[in-house]
């Protein structure tokens, strides 16, 4: 009786271990490939730097404004801050190029091309306010 109860228990902390296992692969895909394409439907639908882009810097930004004397590091920061966006820009067109999560080709070239044309309105909005 008592060994029928031990593999009872043996069972029962196995299938926590594979749910809790599950669940935890399933997070992880969301974070490595969920956000990468919320960041594209973001983009190609507003052609806006998506938010979760954005709170880092703008919280450095405001402190930088804080302190006295650091108003000349502003459009430094500011140049920095646009490069790092175009780099993610540029992983994720990438990331669309290879991805074989995309309804088929022509989609593929769709979405590409929306995305490199939002680069350039970027590369073109920042030119113009330097």
């Amino acid at each position: 009786m008592q060994f029928i109860g031990l593999i009872l228990i043996t069972a029962a902390a196995l299938a926590l271990i594979m749910l809790i296992s599950i669940w935890q692969i399933n997070k992880a895909a969301y974070m490595i490939i969920g956000k990468k394409h919320q960041d594209i439907e973001y983009i190609v639908n507003t052609g806006k730097v998506p938010e979760p882009w954005t709170k880092r810097y703008e919280r450095k930004a405001a402190g930088l404004k804080k302190k006295t004397g650091n108003e000349e590091r502003l459009p430094e920061f500011a140049q920095k801050v646009h490069k790092v966006y175009l780099q993610k820009l540029d992983k994720l067109i990438e990331y669309a190029e290879k991805t074989t999560l995309v309804d088929g080709d022509e989609t593929r070239q769709l979405l590409v091309e929306r995305l490199k044309n939002v680069r350039k309105e970027w590369v073109d909005k920042y030119e113009t306010k330097i």
